[in-house]
């Protein structure tokens, strides 16, 4: 078992014991990390913005010894997904942030949607290149479909409470 295994089963205790789709759990891994966790995972653009082949091979390594249960699901338009859990405890520290901290953050991510959640990480990961230039435009160009006025403003908010503000570009 690895020390990033461990992060992950962490954070999915630390969700309740559940982390609904792989998409929810990169973006949710990306926005901690901006906020202080330290996973150690290495993130680029990909589609569905920030994604880390690393943190998907742990979290397959995590299903593959136990540490993570998965139940394959069908969702809109028989699309599958998969939900991940743990009946792990919730340890005080997970990464470099104590474990309150992240029950806060955990907190803050669950009134949104996994566009919302993508848009947010897509917007923080040009901030986090220093590309702070009309972050919504290329956001747009980049998701047309995703990027509504509505759902950019959500994902604004969301970098808010998550403690993550910057200007509204």
């Amino acid at each position: 078992m690895t020390d990033q295994m461990d992060l992950i089963v962490e954070l999915v205790a630390a969700n309740g014991g559940e982390i609904v789709g792989k998409t929810r759990l990169q973006k949710t891994v990306y926005l901690l990390d901006a906020c202080g966790l330290d996973s150690g995972f290495e993130f680029e653009y990909h589609n569905y913005g920030p994604f880390s082949s690393d943190l998907a091979f742990e979290t397959d390594a995590s299903v593959a010894t136990g540490l993570l249960k998965p139940e394959e699901r069908r969702g809109f338009h028989e699309v599958p997904y998969v939900v991940y859990r743990t009946d792990a405890k919730p340890p005080t520290r997970i990464g470099a942030l104590d474990a309150r901290v992240v029950l806060e953050k955990l907190g803050a991510l669950q009134g949104y949607s996994a566009i919302v959640l993508e848009l947010a990480a897509t917007i923080q990961y040009f901030r986090d290149l220093g590309d702070r230039d009309k972050i919504n435009d290329r956001v747009q160009q980049l998701k047309p479909l995703k990027a509504t006025p509505e759902r950019l403003q959500k994902a604004w908010n969301l970098l808010d409470a998550l403690g993550l503000k910057g200007e509204h570009a």
